[in-house]
């Protein structure tokens, strides 16, 4: 393990920590670790259950959680994992923590839920057998609406019916953003709007506040302040972000410069901030021989 890696990680933990915060849900990898655990069984069976309507009793009982693989064409194979996949009954629902709703998550996971689609009517034998696919997203930004909940469904728009061979198809969106202004006075507060709140904040006396009085939800607060001093998950975090900062600069010095003379301008930048080159070759691409070049 590199040991410049490993400091900056410390350093992280250690300014969470004076700081009073914590790495929040709404990073993917924190999104899925906390809902894939055993133990947020119940707040996830509501979370389903309050945007889907089918009954929580029922989906805590039958649900089966995992993160899933599922290959579609034209889409990056590390990005073909969806965040969880929930599979109650015949139901297959699929759940997406979209931090910035860019164009190209909305592409992947429309290219998810269809592909979903087709393999769950190549395994069914009856109609009976087909069951629902569900897809909810959380949207870190306003994308389809501006509502709290919103629904697709496949309709005819001039006459504003539902298709009926497609009404067991449904995408619901979250829109997280809309939040971002309220009033954090908790008992004017649904417990739906404390969970999605609780996914969004990082202050630990807001966390602890909006999660006071429900078991569940301190049990949730207290899985997400583990999360955040685990060594493993702050470095993965980290480099996703240097990996997003890296994006952005190529996109903008791509624009100016083209592709290969951008990524040098990256590496530069990134080295003037004492980036480990493990990190840097991870973000860019490119190959530590080529790094040690540029760095000349």
């Amino acid at each position: 393990m590199n040991e410049k890696i490993d400091s900056k990680v410390d350093e992280i933990i250690r300014e969470l920590e004076e700081k009073g915060e914590v790495i929040n849900a709404l990073n993917d990898r924190v999104f899925k670790s906390l809902f894939t655990d055993d133990n947020m069984r119940g707040i996830l069976s509501y979370i389903i259950s309050y945007v889907t309507e089918i009954d929580k009793d029922y989906i805590y009982e039958n649900m089966y959680v995992t993160e899933s693989y599922e290959s579609v064409h034209n889409i990056k194979e590390k990005e073909n994992t969806h965040d969880l996949k929930v599979e109650v009954g015949s139901n297959v629902i699929t759940l997406e923590m979209n931090q910035f709703n860019s164009r190209e998550t909305r592409f992947r996971n429309s290219a998810h839920f269809h592909e979903s689609i087709v393999k769950k009517l190549e395994r069914a034998k009856t109609k009976e057998d087909i069951g629902r696919v569900i897809q909810i997203s959380f949207d870190g930004k306003v994308g389809y609406s501006s509502d709290l909940i919103s629904s697709i469904m496949m309709m005819d728009l001039k006459n504003h019916i539902i298709d009926s061979s497609e009404e067991n198809f449904i995408k619901y969106k979250i829109n997280l953003s809309k939040l971002r202004k309220i009033d954090y006075n908790v008992s004017k507060l649904s417990r739906f709007e404390r969970i999605l709140l609780l996914m969004m904040e990082s202050k630990k006396s807001k966390l602890k506040s909006l999660a006071k009085g429900d078991k569940e939800l301190e049990l949730m607060v207290k899985k997400v302040e583990d999360m955040s001093k685990d060594p493993n998950m702050v470095r993965y975090i980290n480099d996703e972000n240097l990996k997003r900062i890296a994006y952005e600069m190529d996109m903008e010095e791509s624009n100016k410069k083209g592709h290969e003379q951008a990524k040098i301008e990256i590496v530069k930048k990134l080295v003037l901030q004492n980036v480990d080159i493990n990190t840097i070759s991870k973000a860019t691409g490119l190959s530590l021989k080529e790094i040690e070049e540029i760095k000349k």
